[in-house]
């Protein structure tokens, strides 16, 4: 078969996307298109249907959905028909986002090929929740892992029974998904690791290029304010660094549930000057932050698979510190692309964060390892050629 058409159903797509799942499509989307294979986009938000015509090859269908909690599953609720009639018509329905499209695999068993993407596996990021510090715990998230992560896991196992192929993001993700669901074929599987635009991080170099630091007291953390995120961990150990720096600066690009508790615990432990919440930035802004920092930290308990954030600082050149988990040490290996940290471990964070701040070389070859390996392993140009080997694998075996 020719390039299949191909339908990508996630309610997260540029300019309304909240997470890392927004931009997978919206990267995945623009590198089928110039693959000249026929994509259509399925996503929120918009008041009514409309149709956008992005090239010869790339449309996007904009439905309608309430912006609350539970968006996910609002997204199908809501234009549960339009969806199984539009669809029907396409080589390849594509659930980018399983929460958001595991209604695709009420239907397309036994008509069209239906491939999934796994970007983590709810029990574990559940797990992870309950292995913080209680005193972190935001209501959302405690809500998070007791009503919605089962329901994010029955989507989940419905889209994996009913999957003619899987693309799991990372190793990891794979492996818990192996665990959860113990029947998963060997052939079914694929991991296809998250991908980076390297166009996009070009011009933004050219354009912003002469804002980039090199002093090294200048740390960036980027992601939704979740417990899960560390960032509490972190502002423990910018209190620490603050002993032996102090004009260290720590900037929070994000939003979330514990924003409120985030700003009371950097009051009392005096960081109010360290510490700068700059709140949720387009994509771009959250970049040109990136850039202007010299240190990226990233201290989660659970990402599933290859954090963006840690990929996209690893296209900038910059050293990264993450806490040394599974999906952690699949970018970074230790004093080589970025530096990790014993889990959960506050100090041990301030201190691989002082090593960076003290040398500046040891700044600027992690930042240049980093750069080469990302180029290499995770360029969309290379990617996206997966993904087209995937959906032929797929039609052809349904022939």
């Amino acid at each position: 078969m020719d390039n299949p058409r191909v339908a990508l159903v996630c309610h997260e797509y540029p300019p309304y996307h909240i997470g890392g799942v927004g931009s997978y499509c919206y990267d995945l989307s623009r590198f089928l298109s110039k693959r000249k294979v026929r994509t259509t986009v399925f996503c929120g938000r918009s008041t009514q249907r409309k149709e956008e015509h992005i090239n010869d090859y790339l449309s996007v269908v904009r439905l309608p959905f309430p912006d609350i909690p539970l968006r996910a599953y609002w997204f199908q609720a809501r234009n549960y028909s339009f969806l199984h009639e539009q669809t029907a018509g396409f080589d390849v329905v594509h659930a980018v986002h399983p929460q958001s499209s595991a209604i695709c695999a009420l239907w397309r068993r036994r008509t069209n090929v239906l491939v999934t993407t796994l970007h983590c596996v709810p029990r574990f990021l559940a797990a992870a929740f309950f292995e913080g510090s209680i005193l972190d715990w935001t209501t959302h998230d405690f809500l998070f892992s007791f009503l919605e992560a089962p329901i994010d896991g029955l989507f989940l196992n419905l889209c994996i029974n009913n999957s003619t192929k899987l693309v799991s993001v990372s190793r990891n993700v794979s492996r818990e998904a192996k665990l959860t669901c113990q029947d998963i074929p060997p052939e079914k599987m694929v991991v296809i690791p998250n991908g980076i635009d390297f166009d996009k991080f070009d011009n933004l170099k050219r354009a912003f290029g002469s804002e980039a630091k090199e002093e090294g007291e200048n740390i960036l953390f980027s992601g939704r304010l979740t417990t899960g995120k560390g960032v509490f961990l972190l502002v423990e150990a910018v209190a620490m660094l603050k002993k032996h720096f102090p004009n260290v600066k720590l900037r929070i690009v994000g939003a979330g549930p514990a924003l409120n508790r985030l700003r009371r615990k950097v009051r009392k432990l005096g960081l109010s000057p360290n510490v700068d919440f700059l709140g949720y930035l387009p994509n771009l802004d959250a970049m040109r932050e990136m850039l202007r920092s010299s240190i990226v930290a990233l201290p989660s308990s659970y990402e599933g698979g290859g954090p963006l954030t840690i990929l996209e600082a690893m296209a900038l050149s910059k050293p990264t510190v993450a806490f040394s988990y599974p999906f952690a040490r699949e970018s970074i290996e230790d004093f080589y692309t970025g530096l990790l940290a014993r889990p959960g471990d506050s100090l041990d964070l301030a201190e691989k964060i002082r090593i960076l701040i003290d040398d500046r070389n040891l700044r600027y070859r992690l930042g240049a390892n980093a750069f080469h390996r990302v180029y290499r392993e995770n360029n969309w140009e290379n990617l996206v050629d997966c993904y087209v080997r995937v959906y032929r694998e797929a039609t052809a075996s349904k022939i």
